[in-house]
């Protein structure tokens, strides 16, 4: 059973919400941060609500760099909750002049005044009512979009997440296969290094016109260069390390942080196989030390997409 949900720092996001009758389509992108910042463009009306959307989306996300647009969705035509509130409006004005017409018996020119009074009157009360929401829709608004809007992000970017973990796979067998290659290849550069101070001290001898020191010195000699190329304790950690990460992209692990333990891991990797390249100093494990690194170098990098 997995313990890891990994989840990717990039993520896009859309959503619908309705505020008086109105429509507003938002969109929400997130690219990697250290922390947590958010950009919001938004209509004027729903300034009000700005503050409370980014403490909700903050709260549910807590990292990254985010683009929040937000936009008012112009439907063709005539609506028909606009029509609706349009012939009520009609029949309360027609309520009214019919009780002003009753109690004041205007002639027919002054009816024509007297409507078009109680219109106006009608139509400067609406828009003082329609003026902004108010603080409790604009609430509802906020919570309702910024919990769309997480939720979706949160799909995307565990997608993304999967796709991370996959591709480390990948890494972390490579990095495996180079170790392994070294562990084959090791005794023969132990023979080699035999080989070859073996030889530079019949040289020497020979040029010096001395006679060869005898096996047991030579022996000792050879002692000295293997403890100083020995990587035992390297291909150790090396190891210990694989099994760390391996713990990880399978989700066996739980821990906090998962970015940042891979970043840690990729550190010590980085570490180890310096220290192995300098003791060995041999033309063909440098070759797999610099395949092993440039998969290190892509595990870090993933790791800073990781949450």
């Amino acid at each position: 059973m997995s313990l890891n949900s990994w989840e990717s720092m990039t993520g896009f996001a859309t959503a619908e919400e309705t505020l008086q009758g109105k429509t507003y389509r938002a969109q929400l992108k997130s690219v990697n941060h250290k922390y947590f910042e958010m950009r919001v463009r938004a209509p004027r009306e729903l300034f009000a609500g700005e503050l409370l959307l980014r403490q909700k989306i903050r709260d549910s996300l807590q990292r990254g760099s985010l683009d929040l647009q937000i936009d008012r969705v112009e439907i063709p035509g005539v609506r028909t909750d606009e029509v609706e509130s349009f012939k009520k409006k009609l029949m309360g004005t027609r309520a009214r002049y019919a009780e002003a017409v009753a109690v004041l018996r205007p002639s027919l020119f002054e009816r024509g005044a007297l409507l078009a009074k109680i219109f106006d009157s009608d139509e400067k009360s609406s828009e003082a009512k329609s003026d902004g929401a108010t603080p409790s829709e604009i609430e509802s608004f906020a919570e309702a979009l910024s919990k769309k809007l997480c939720q979706n992000l949160k799909v995307f970017r565990s997608t993304e997440g999967s796709g991370i973990q996959k591709a480390l796979q990948g890494e972390s067998f490579a990095i495996e296969k180079a170790l392994n290659e070294f562990k084959k290849i090791l005794p023969v550069l132990q023979d080699k290094w035999r080989v070859e101070m073996e030889k530079r001290i019949g040289e020497w001898a020979e040029k010096l016109k001395v006679a060869p020191p005898d096996r047991e010195r030579i022996f000792q000699e050879l002692v000295v260069i293997l403890e100083k190329r020995d990587v035992a304790e390297e291909i150790q950690r090396i190891d210990s390390h694989l099994r760390a990460l391996n713990l990880l992209i399978d989700g066996k692990e739980k821990v906090d942080g998962l970015g940042k333990r891979l970043d840690f891991i990729g550190q010590e990797f980085n570490r180890e196989w310096t220290t192995l390249n300098n003791k060995v100093s041999d033309p063909e494990v440098s070759q797999s030390v610099a395949g092993a690194k440039l998969a290190i170098d892509r595990i870090r990098e993933q790791g800073l997409n990781v949450l």
